[in-house]
């Protein structure tokens, strides 16, 4: 069995990744509220899958998590995305509906995080350290436990395709 193409083992690997990320926040003082279609619209993930209207498109697109910090009050989208070598760029997210989301990469040896902005204006990633999740000013992670959280991720995904 050819794994790199295989839907469900991608799925896995995304769901692993997600899983890291909302722990990390947890343990950094944010609520973490799950807003992706999964878990919002569960009854209908199988009905706009192959839509292809506009609505459709946006509810696909619905970003993963929710995230307020518990002292500031700030809410924020984000959407958690494996890649193995943590390429990712605005062809990716082209036309998101959701233009203030925060996209966390998740891949073999570092987490980095990028604004849709920062996509549109054409940042790509990997980077230098800029990005890294735990430079991030917008959330204003511990570094200590973003570094933490990288190594459980280089952990998990060791030997991954």
């Amino acid at each position: 069995m050819h794994l790199k193409n295989n839907f469900n083992y991608n799925m896995i690997k995304g769901r692993v990744a997600e899983a890291i990320i909302k722990e990390l926040f947890h343990v950094n003082g944010y609520r973490v509220y799950n807003y992706g279609m999964e878990n919002t619209l569960p009854q209908v993930v199988d009905n706009v899958k192959f839509l292809k209207d506009e609505i459709a498109s946006s509810v696909r697109q619905m970003p993963d998590y929710l995230v307020q910090h518990v002292e500031t009050g700030e809410l924020a989208y984000v959407e958690v995305k494996y890649r193995a070598l943590g390429r990712f760029d605005y062809s990716n997210v082209k036309n998101h509906p959701y233009p203030n989301t925060y996209f966390i990469i998740v891949s073999k040896e570092n987490i980095q995080c990028i604004s849709y902005i920062e996509l549109r204006q054409g940042i790509t990633l990997p980077d230098d350290e800029n990005h890294n999740l735990e430079n991030c000013d917008f959330f204003k992670l511990e570094k200590v436990k973003v570094n933490e959280y990288t190594e459980y991720s280089k952990v998990f995904f060791k030997g991954v395709v």
